[in-house]
């Protein structure tokens, strides 16, 4: 295993899918690729520069999607292999089936957990949607604990989204703010 103590780690939150009808399979949705293109731009322009840019993407199954054969995690380090021509490197820590990582808190404390295995002493970088960084600072924050003073956490922010996606941002950050979860939409 590499160490990115010199480095920076560039952490793209997943956010969807979509469905290929062509090819009958999920691939990454609009939203997850505009994440990976912004948080490439950066890596691209931290390594012209020399810094060392390790990508960590931890997202898991979607839990009401079924059959589904790729983790989220494994598409992204695809896409990102793609729109680098190679160049990213990209951590994709194992699966643990009873562990599935979905959601932001579950992607948080994943991308936490790899990146101490991985040593890192300096900057770590946060790739998400405009209205998704105040809970993902928050969840940041209190999962950091005693390695406040060790990482330096900076966030970086896309554009875009839509507004189901804001109320469900804004419902979110609301239960983790009060300690329950919920949802303001119905299962499907």
């Amino acid at each position: 295993m590499f160490t990115a103590e010199r480095g920076i780690v560039i952490v793209p939150y997943g956010c969807d899918f979509s469905f290929d009808r062509k090819n009958q399979e999920l691939i990454l949705g609009e939203e997850s690729k505009k994440r990976l293109r912004k948080a490439w731009e950066f890596a691209n322009r931290e390594m012209s520069r020399g810094t060392l840019c390790i990508f960590v993407v931890t997202a898991g199954f979607c839990l009401s999607i079924p059959n589904q054969k790729q983790r989220m995690a494994e598409m992204m380090a695809e896409y990102l292999d793609d729109i680098s021509k190679g160049r990213a490197h990209v951590f994709v820590p194992p699966h643990v089936p009873e562990e599935n990582v979905w959601g932001s808190d579950a992607e948080t404390r994943a991308a936490i957990s790899t990146i101490k295995e991985l040593q890192v002493k300096r900057d770590i970088i946060l790739v998400t949607h405009w209205y998704h960084v105040p809970r993902v600072r928050l969840l940041w924050w209190c999962n950091l604990a005693h390695h406040r003073r060790q990482w330096h956490v900076r966030y970086i922010s896309c554009r875009g989204g839509n507004a189901r996606a804001v109320l469900w941002e804004i419902m979110n950050l609301t239960g983790t703010l009060c300690g329950f979860r919920t949802s303001p939409f119905k299962s499907r």
